[in-house]
């Protein structure tokens, strides 16, 4: 039996990028030995309606434990699943795996984010320390400075964490300036840094691997697998299933765009009042579906601004996206993440609604969406969409080369096979 320790932003049973990926993964590797998953969360509240009803699978809260030594000598794993990010647990469970020489992993993805100024940044990061409420919260209990609490509690946790494995004053001072620096420069400076490094790392696709090795990674802690996440798009293209007769469908799909600072909630609130508004002149023709981020955003927010306008028009948050994309006749979204991706590769009409001069967006870059500058041109833009010109062979060939490697289903075996060999070096 091997253990996996996995780290995790929310409850297991939220669908989140990274369950996603380990739902996908954790069934090969049983085919070939015998696995159980240790699930370490990191709410801002201690869970206490968690339930272990599965032998092979156990949720750990960090309320529980000091440091992240603590919890990797109570479980033992054979290897450590996290982010290599300064997201502080992810970054505290890495530290302290590299003390005690057991292997972690991680996924590298594409950058979806457009670029954003300094200044913007830290703005964002002063006002997010401020909110009473956490996105990934799955409570949404209100607290004051409850998102600012919650920062202190993981940094506090990897502070105990650098004390443990021995990490003198001054090394843990350069530290806390290291990650100041990185929160502020990495939508700027262009990605991952080194510095937040797993032992190794799954890279999503060619793009990336020149963009990382650029910014100072070992090329030998880097394999292009391709992420998993994109494996059931394979068995889903391939199905080709036919197009359901009746009204046309919009799909709205959201980003976490205000909770990660690349937006105001003054921009969204422009943005979706604007969508659902223009929406109301064509529905006769188009039903609405709006389908928000599963775990990073918080649907009361959508709802809020909505309902009022339309009561009718459904909000979702769980649920798997690929199914509302394929239904979809047209796809509209704030800017480029996985979603818009996986709708380009059913070649449904993508419209960015860049509506505030987003900079870099990877697919108005590359032309394989519309972009959609003003409200007034959205409902022509819609209508326009549907004669597909923007996808010749070419660009979608080049777009499967650089964004996903491989299409082919076979992503969760090569990080498997990298897995195993790691275990068996």
């Amino acid at each position: 039996m091997i253990k996996i320790l996995i780290s995790l932003h929310t409850m297991p049973t939220i669908r989140s990028y990274k369950q996603i990926i380990v739902n996908q993964i954790i069934p090969v590797l049983k085919k070939n030995i015998e696995v159980k998953i240790f699930w370490f969360i990191y709410m801002p509240e201690k869970n206490n309606q968690i339930k272990q009803n599965n032998i092979d699978e156990v949720i750990l809260d960090i309320h529980d434990f000091k440091n992240a030594v603590d919890v990797i000598q109570k479980i033992k794993p054979d290897i450590i699943y996290s982010s290599p990010t300064n997201n502080l647990p992810d970054y505290a469970l890495n530290l302290a795996a590299k003390h005690l020489k057991i292997p972690t992993v991680g996924e590298m993805m594409n950058d979806s984010i457009t670029d954003s100024e300094p200044k913007e940044v830290i703005k964002f990061i002063m006002k997010a320390f401020l909110s009473n409420s956490v996105p990934t919260d799955t409570t949404q209990k209100k607290q004051f400075l409850k998102r600012g609490r919650f920062f202190i509690f993981k940094y506090r946790f990897l502070l105990r964490t650098q004390k443990a494995i021995g990490n003198n004053s001054i090394k843990i001072i350069k530290d806390c300036f290291t990650l100041i620096k990185d929160s502020c420069l990495r939508p700027i400076r262009g990605g991952y840094n080194p510095r937040f490094s797993c032992t190794h790392h799954f890279v999503e696709s060619k793009l990336i691997m020149k963009q990382l090795i650029k910014n100072g990674f070992d090329k030998s802690s880097l394999t292009i697998t391709g992420i998993p996440v994109h494996d059931p798009l394979f068995r889903r293209i391939e199905k080709n299933r036919n197009k359901i007769e009746g009204k046309k469908k919009i799909l709205f799909m959201t980003h976490s765009l205000v909770e990660h600072g690349f937006q105001t909630k003054e921009q969204r609130e422009y943005i979706v009042n604007g969508i659902i508004t223009e929406h109301s002149k064509i529905s006769n023709e188009y039903d609405l579906i709006v389908k928000i981020h599963p775990s990073s955003e918080n649907i009361l927010d959508y709802e809020s601004i909505i309902k009022p306008i339309n009561p009718e028009i459904e909000v979702i948050q769980e649920g798997d996206i690929l199914d509302h994309i394929e239904k979809a006749d047209v796809v509209i979204a704030y800017s480029t993440s996985t979603a818009p991706r996986h709708a380009i590769l059913f070649k449904k009409p993508v419209i960015i609604c860049n509506f505030f001069e987003l900079k870099n967006d990877p697919l108005l870059v590359d032309h394989l969406a519309y972009d959609c500058k003003e409200l007034k041109d959205l409902i022509p833009m819609i209508k326009k969409s549907q004669n597909l010109e923007l996808f010749t062979e070419e660009k979608m060939k080049n777009f499967i080369n650089e964004y996903f490697y491989k299409l082919d289903g076979k992503s969760a075996e090569r990080m498997c096979d990298k897995i195993i060999k790691l275990l068996n070096p």
